[in-house]
């Protein structure tokens, strides 16, 4: 992603809450870690794994294969 790709979005119930000093995107941010921390991420993967297996075999081994190309987190 570059930085030109980056969209300014205003809408009238930001500009609004803006106002009073809340920004909508921090309490989004902090909720959306509070619900993956709870599991419904884990919820919402087992979902999208069942619908998956519902077009075909063939899609899960997609997935992991997308999975397997994906570099690790750490530091090697």
């Amino acid at each position: 992603m570059n930085l030109s790709d980056i969209k300014d979005v205003q809408n009238t119930f930001l500009l609004a809450l803006r106002k009073f000093g809340l920004d909508v995107f921090k309490i989004l941010t902090v909720d959306l870690l509070h619900e993956l921390e709870l599991g419904v991420g884990k919820g919402v993967f087992i979902h999208l794994v069942r619908i998956l297996e519902s077009l075909g075999p063939h899609q899960i081994h997609i997935l992991n294969e997308r999975y397997d190309a994906t570099d690790s987190f750490s530091i090697d």
